[in-house]
């Protein structure tokens, strides 16, 4: 008798639903999840004040770890 080790980690799946997930960040979909629209909406705006915070100087670490976290939520709420 042998037996196979099957990896759960196949690259093809992961990168097609990795694909899927980018492509649900569209927000005529993400609407159909009022909390993931919420947390989406948010990392839009977390995005735009880590921007005006880089232009302007200060606290720019702190909002970027904060816009990082909101986006890594969404994406990884999609990919599940």
């Amino acid at each position: 008798m042998t037996t196979t080790n099957k990896s759960v980690w196949n690259s093809q799946i992961f990168l097609s639903a990795a694909k899927d997930a980018v492509r649900k960040l569209n927000p005529k979909l993400m609407v159909k999840n009022p909390v993931m629209f919420v947390v989406e909406i948010g990392s839009l705006l977390s995005s735009i004040a880590f921007a005006h915070d880089l232009k302007v100087g200060h606290g720019a670490l702190f909002s970027g770890q904060i816009t990082l976290w909101l986006w890594f939520t969404v994406l990884f709420a999609n990919l599940a």
